[in-house]
């Protein structure tokens, strides 16, 4: 609490909609799974051209890499279609 002018206020968030709020999270969330899914894709073919890492470790990068690409394509188809 600060004092300002002889009296006591107490610094409070702005109140915003949570509905508001949700969209906010819903947007950044939509893109995260892409943001995530493309380094991972790169950073696989990298090591399977770099001849780094062993097989196994390239091909679970690589296919977690395919998996969020393809969980953010099905997001998207279904906030079309809802039902």
């Amino acid at each position: 609490m600060a004092t300002g002018g002889g009296r006591l206020w107490a610094a409070t968030r702005s109140r915003r909609d949570p509905e508001e709020e949700r969209q906010e999270v819903g947007t950044f969330m939509k893109h995260i799974l892409a943001w995530l899914a493309v380094p991972l894709l790169l950073i696989g073919a990298a090591m399977l051209i770099g001849g780094v890492g062993t097989t196994a470790l390239w091909i679970a990068v690589i296919t977690v890499g395919i998996a969020l690409v393809a969980i953010d394509g099905n997001r998207h188809r279904h906030e079309h279609h809802p039902g």
